[in-house]
């Protein structure tokens, strides 16, 4: 009986080891799996953030595009303006007042009905613009107009 006994607590003494080995690698890899997932939401933060960064400057430079674009657009009307309505008022005002025997009245600029009437301006330019060119002018603003 006591032979019995000793060798059922062998027995028992060996499943306890078995169990407790079995217990200590569970608590390993369960420190192994918390490691793992700490480093993966870190690197999931480091990316969200990466990826905010790069949203935010994607945002600038498109602002920045937009203001350049703003810019061009603003820079082409005031050619455009100078080519359909500056230089041909101030061809005018040269042409009169360069002539020495004209009355005052010679010097007054004459009345538009508005700058949509282009053969009016046209007759009293001295501009290289033909009517043709101007018609480019307003297709191109036209277009702008449509693409923004």
């Amino acid at each position: 009986q006591l032979k019995e006994r000793g060798a059922k607590m062998l027995e028992l003494m060996n499943s306890n080891d078995a169990l407790q080995t079995q217990v200590d690698a569970l608590e390993r890899g369960r420190d192994d799996l918390v490691a793992q997932r700490e480093e993966l939401s870190k690197t999931v933060r480091d990316r969200e953030r990466t990826a905010s960064l790069a949203e935010a400057e994607l945002d600038g430079v498109s602002e920045n595009a937009k203001t350049w674009q703003q810019k061009f657009a603003a820079t082409k009307l005031a050619t455009a303006l100078e080519r359909i309505a500056i230089f041909p008022a101030y061809s005018i005002l040269r042409s009169r007042t360069t002539s020495r025997a004209a009355p005052p009245e010679a010097l007054a600029l004459p009345a538009f009905d508005g700058f949509n009437d282009k053969e009016s301006m046209m007759e009293t330019s001295t501009a290289d613009n033909t009517l043709s060119e101007l018609d480019e002018i307003d297709e191109e603003f036209e277009e702008e107009d449509e693409e923004n």
